[in-house]
């Protein structure tokens, strides 16, 4: 089944839209050149809703490594004027997707460039599943441009923690790479993504699997290898 460029940027838009739903108006992103936590941690609020369920939660700025200073830095245009190089074509990532993924059956891989943005970007999305069990994985290269960044990683300008009594949702690093993760411990769903070089944008939306679970996969996919192509395009 042959998914368009439309419909792949909305799967990827949704996911960015969800995530900066979940984090809008809980506190300032941390200045991208400071490198230690804000003093000034928010303490725990508790939240009673109609049906009396204690909600509280707690959110707080996290430590930044120079990592993701520099891609803050790079999001909000301290860093110059950026040319974004041409993206690779989404043959050669969808090429990297192997057929079974953390014991979970390939089920789609498709992929589309567009040069028609304001900057070129390429789309893939792969997933993987095994009965109910689900990973769904977007790959985007936005040739470095940071608007296309904002559009699909929102999460990357933003630096908080945040845990309740259903889950989390935090900044975080995978390898040295600014990351994200969200879960929800009740519905047993959540996100895992991560920008590598100030350029790609690796998300994955899991069913029925824990972090723990997608980071495995990111592991397996190992998906460094982009670094590599996109020096020799």
């Amino acid at each position: 089944m042959k998914m368009s460029l439309m419909a792949l940027a909305a799967v990827l838009l949704l996911w960015s839209c969800t995530g900066d739903a979940a984090q809008n108006g809980e506190g300032a992103a941390a200045e991208p050149t400071t490198m230690e936590s804000s003093a000034d941690n928010s303490a725990p609020t508790t939240n009673t809703a109609e049906s009396g369920t204690d909600t509280t939660e707690r959110v707080e700025r996290m430590p930044v490594t120079q990592e993701q200073a520099d891609l803050m830095n790079r999001l909000r245009g301290y860093d110059g004027n950026i040319s974004p190089v041409r993206p690779l074509p989404a043959e050669d990532i969808k090429a990297l997707m192997p057929t079974k993924l953390v014991g979970l059956a390939i089920y789609e891989n498709e992929g589309e460039t567009n040069l028609g943005f304001d900057s070129p970007t390429t789309f893939v999305v792969a997933i993987y599943r095994d009965g109910y069990e689900i990973i769904k994985i977007a790959v985007t290269d936005t040739g470095g441009s940071p608007s296309t960044m904002m559009a699909v990683a929102p999460w990357a300008n933003q630096n908080l923690n945040r845990e309740t009594a259903r889950g989390f949702d935090r900044s975080t690093t995978y390898k040295k790479y600014p990351a994200h993760e969200r879960y929800n411990t009740e519905a047993k769903v959540g996100v895992f993504e991560y920008v590598m070089d100030m350029r790609y944008v690796v998300s994955m939306d899991g069913k029925n699997q824990t972090v723990e679970q997608m980071r495995a996969a990111a592991d397996e996919l190992n998906l460094d290898r982009l670094i590599e192509m996109g020096k020799k395009k």
